[in-house]
C-alpha cells in the first residue's frame, strides 16, 4: 500500500474502509481460500505418478488419507482427476469473490476520493487557482486517483494472495527437501533486490510524468479555448512547437518509465529460471539416488514454477505500488493546500445587505506569480490603479458607494476593475485598508453567507 504522507487522505482512506470493513474481511478469507487451492493444485499429480503408477505406499504423513484414497488404481487416478477439476473450481470461484469485492471497494474508495478533492478546490482561495494549471489538477483528479483505485481494487489483496502462496510453498518443499527448500529461498534476496531497487526511481519518473501530462493538458485547453485569437494572430506554428516541446519530454519519460519496468521484469525471470534450473537438477539427482520420489520432485518442481509466478507478480507490482506512492503525494499536495481566505472564529452569517459599500485606503498586489507576471502588461495607468505583474495593482484606492448608487469602473485592461469585485468578494484579501458593507468590516462575515447576500 502506498505510503499516504496527507492525514487528511489517510483519514478519509480508513474513514472509507472501515465502511467496508465486513466485506474486506469477506475478501481476506478468500485470499486465504485462493493461496490454499494453489497449495492443494499439484498433489493430486504427485498421488497418481507416485502411489497410482509406480505404487509407492503413502508416507507418514499422508497417513490420514489410508481410509480416503480408493484401493483400487484406476479408482485412485479418476479420484484425484476429479481433485484437479474441483480444486480448479474452487480456486476460480474464491479468485472472483476476491477480484469482484475488492474491485467494487476500490471503485467506490476513489470516487470519494474524486468527490472530496473536487470539493476542496473549490473552497481554496483564488490566488491557488490563478497559480495552478487547470490541466494538472485535472490529471491529479482523474488520472492520479484512477492509479489509486488499481491498487485498492487489485493490489492489496493480491499482495497478501502472493506472500501467503510463496511461505506456504516454501514450508512444503522444505518438508518434502530441504535442499531444494533452501535453493527455492536463496533465490529470494536476488529478487527482492531486483524488485525493489529501482522503487525509487520508478516513482520519481512517476511524478515527472504526471506533471508534464498536466502542463500537456493545460497548454491544449488554453490553445483550444482560445482558437479564435490563436487564429486571428497566426500562432498555429508558434503553437504547435510549444506543443510538441512539452510532449516530447512527456513521452521521453514515458519511455524511461517503461524501460525500468522492462528492465525490473526481465532481471526476475533471469533470476527465477536460474534457480528453477538449479532446483531441477538437484532434485533429479536425488530421485536417481532414490532419495525422492518422482511425485517429490513433481511436486516441488510444480511449486517452484508457482513460487515464482507471485514474485514476478511481486515485481510488478513494486512498480505499481511506486506510481501509486507518487500519485499519493501529487494528491496530497492538494488535500494539505488550506485556503488562504479563513472565516475569523467570530465571523457571524451576512443578512441581506442594503448596500453601503465603503473601500477605505484599500491596497493589493497578486504577490508574484509567475503566470500572472507573463501575461499582464504595465498598463500605464496614472492614478492609484495599476497592475504590472506581481506589481501593485490597488495602492491607497478609497470610495464610497451609498445604496442604490450606481458607480461605473472604467479603466484599460489590467488597471483593476476586476480586482475591486473580487476584493468585495473576498475572494482576495487587500494587503492594506478596510472593504465594508453596511458599516462592517466584510471580514466580520462568514465567506459564504457575504457571496451569497451579494450574489
Amino acid at each position: 500500500m502506498p505510503h499516504l504522507s496527507s492525514n487528511r487522505l489517510r483519514q478519509m482512506f480508513l474513514a472509507n474502509l472501515g465502511q467496508v470493513k465486513w466485506r474486506l474481511g469477506l475478501a481476506g478469507l478468500c485470499t486465504l481460500g485462493v493461496a490454499a487451492t494453489d497449495l492443494l493444485k499439484p498433489w493430486p499429480l504427485k498421488v497418481i505418478l507416485d502411489h497410482a503408477i509406480l505404487s509407492k505406499p503413502l508416507p507418514p504423513k499422508l497417513h490420514f488419507l489410508q481410509g480416503v484414497l480408493p484401493a483400487n488404481k484406476v479408482a485412485l487416478i479418476v479420484s484425484a482427476s476429479g481433485a484437479i477439476v474441483l480444486i480448479a473450481l474452487a480456486s476460480g470461484a474464491l479468485a472472483y469473490s476476491q477480484a469482484f469485492i475488492t474491485s467494487s471497494v476500490g471503485f467506490k474508495t476513489v470516487y470519494a476520493l474524486r468527490r472530496e478533492m473536487f470539493s476542496h478546490l473549490q473552497q481554496l482561495s483564488l490566488s491557488f487557482h490563478t497559480r495552478s494549471r487547470s490541466g494538472d489538477l485535472l490529471t491529479r483528479i482523474a488520472g492520479d486517483t484512477n492509479t489509486l483505485k488499481d491498487i485498492f481494487a487489485d493490489s492489496i489483496l493480491k499482495l497478501g494472495s502472493h506472500l501467503l502462496t510463496v511461505i506456504g510453498m516454501l514450508a512444503v518443499m522444505f518438508v518434502l527437501n530441504w535442499q531444494v527448500g533452501f535453493i527455492a529461498l536463496a533465490s529470494l534476496p536476488l529478487l527482492a533486490y531486483a524488485m525493489f531497487f529501482r522503487y525509487h526511481k520508478t516513482k520519481q519518473s512517476v511524478k515527472r510524468q504526471r506533471k508534464r501530462e498536466g502542463q500537456s493538458f493545460s497548454r491544449m485547453g488554453e490553445v483550444l479555448s482560445a482558437m479564435p485569437l490563436v487564429q486571428a494572430l497566426g500562432r498555429e506554428r508558434y503553437e504547435e512547437e510549444q506543443f510538441d516541446n512539452i510532449t516530447s519530454q512527456t513521452m521521453e519519460e514515458s519511455i524511461r518509465l517503461s524501460r525500468l519496468q522492462a528492465a525490473a521484469n526481465r532481471s526476475t525471470e533471469i533470476i527465477t529460471t536460474l534457480a528453477m534450473a538449479a532446483a531441477v537438477l538437484f532434485g533429479a539427482l536425488q530421485v536417481l539416488k532414490n532419495r525422492m520420489l518422482p511425485g517429490d520432485l513433481v511436486l516441488a518442481v510444480s511449486y517452484l514454477n508457482s513460487i515464482y509466478k507471485p514474485l514476478r507478480g511481486l515485481a510488478k507490482l513494486s512498480s505499481d505500488v511506486s506510481k501509486a506512492a507518487a500519485s499519493a503525494e501529487r494528491i496530497s499536495d492538494v488535500l494539505d493546500t488550506e485556503p488562504e481566505i479563513q472565516d475569523l472564529p467570530d465571523a457571524i452569517e451576512a443578512q441581506r445587505f442594503e448596500g453601503d459599500i465603503v473601500f477605505d485606503n484599500v491596497s493589493f498586489d497578486y504577490g508574484d506569480p509567475p503566470a500572472l507576471a507573463a501575461e499582464a502588461g504595465a498598463a500605464g495607468v496614472a492614478s492609484g490603479l495599476r497592475r504590472a505583474g506581481g506589481k501593485e495593482v490597488l495602492r491607497g484606492i478609497s470610495f464610497r458607494i451609498a445604496p442604490g448608487q450606481r458607480l461605473a469602473l472604467v479603466g484599460v485592461s489590467g488597471a483593476g476593475k476586476s480586482t475591486i469585485a473580487s476584493l468585495l468578494l473576498r475572494l482576495y484579501e487587500p494587503q492594506e485598508g478596510v472593504i465594508s458593507v453596511d458599516g462592517a468590516d466584510i471580514r466580520h462575515y462568514r465567506r459564504e453567507s457575504l457571496r451569497r447576500q451579494i450574489a
